[in-house]
């Protein structure tokens, strides 16, 4: 495999006739990591791959492999694998004989693009099934057949574009893990498109969420999950509870804020965020987040009180929904807590500064970042 290179995409704008597609999208993906792409459909993601492969020029901006500008170097000389959604496998031929067609075609030997299509059949565990055509596998071998042909070529750089979106949900979950752990062995440096928000943090290392064409954020999806920069991250990323809420102050980080009848919370604010005194703005705690409290109220905690209106035993968990007017809060807790639960019940709901986030109601036009 070759030596891994990091991608490096700065200020990349793509137009359609009149309608722009991508707005100064910039991102950075360390060597010998994976970069989720998500969003979605329609906000740009399979276009910056193909911008990243070669097959469309960017209006403005650069691409970088490695350090080394690639706008002006055509496909086949950016050593770049691509697997699409569509497996495009050649009906007629073996899976070797698959396999081994991107090393016939950058003129490698017959022996030599034979010893890269056996290596790559068995990184995929392909290798008992090199003789069968693309009509006797499952669609899961099948995708590894698509993957087996994009690393045989020996590529710097590998893109995938919606691999997974035709496999049934239990194979579309085994499918990741084989992915992620194949990037591992293999070190390429690699970009993953999706819609699907737990696919994007089994494969990727960090995400990047695109909205209308802008990168909104980049980072471990922890940090994504746990810090959105705005209100559509929050809400692309799972459940998210918002309070409408007034800024008191900011200070190291952290505001002070009024809650819709006046009362007083705590919350930290993203970096980068810019909060002004007595704005509007929205708090948002994630479900896991918040915590029940049915006897005694604890000191010091950001408390709202409410209505129970919906208690679901759920196995290990139950989901609660509780009026807290002027929104519905859903929270997940023990059985232990919520399996008593009845409709009608007042209860108090709680959550910790440190696992709050405020952001302003207008999210920012752009968050186009060159992050690690």
């Amino acid at each position: 495999m070759p030596d891994a290179v990091d991608i490096d995409v700065r200020g990349v704008s793509k137009v359609y006739g009149k309608v722009p597609v991508l707005k100064d999208v910039s991102f950075h993906v360390p060597a010998g990591s994976t970069l989720s792409l998500l969003g979605p459909s329609g906000c740009g993601k399979s276009t910056t791959l193909s911008i990243l492969a070669g097959i469309t020029e960017a209006q403005t901006g650069q691409v970088f492999f490695g350090g080394k500008p690639m706008n002006d170097v055509a496909m086949h000389r950016r050593r770049v694998g691509v697997v699409f959604q569509s497996y495009a496998l050649f009906p007629h031929m073996t899976v070797q004989r698959n396999v081994e067609f991107g090393p016939r075609v950058q003129g490698k030997s017959k022996q030599e693009s034979a010893g890269a299509a056996a290596s790559a059949l068995k990184l995929t565990h392909l290798a008992d099934f090199a003789h069968r055509k693309p009509k006797e596998l499952s669609g899961g071998q099948r995708q590894r057949v698509a993957i087996a042909r994009a690393i045989a070529s020996n590529p710097q750089v590998l893109l995938m574009d919606e691999p997974l979106s035709s496999l049934d949900a239990n194979l579309r979950e085994e499918m990741q893990f084989e992915i992620r752990d194949l990037q591992r062995q293999t070190g390429i440096s690699m970009v993953f498109v999706t819609h699907d928000q737990q696919e994007a943090m089994a494969v990727g290392d960090q995400l990047g969420i695109l909205f209308d064409g802008r990168m909104r954020q980049v980072g471990a999806a922890t940090d994504l999950y746990d810090r959105p920069v705005d209100v559509d991250v929050a809400k692309f990323l799972g459940k998210a509870n918002l309070f409408p809420v007034t800024i008191g102050s900011v200070r190291d980080g952290k505001a002070e804020l009024a809650g819709p009848s006046g009362e007083r919370w705590g919350a930290v604010v993203p970096a980068g965020v810019q909060l002004s005194a007595d704005g509007d703005a929205q708090l948002m705690v994630r479900p896991e987040a918040l915590t029940l409290y049915t006897d005694g109220v604890p000191e010091g905690r950001n408390l709202v009180r409410g209505t129970v209106t919906r208690a679901t035993f759920l196995g290990r968990e139950a989901n609660v929904v509780v009026r807290a007017a002027p929104i519905d809060l859903e929270l997940r807790c023990g059985t232990d807590e919520g399996g008593s639960l009845r409709p009608g019940d007042e209860v108090y709901v709680g959550w910790t500064t440190d696992r709050s986030t405020v952001f302003p109601v207008t999210a920012p036009a752009s968050r186009g970042q060159d992050q690690d």
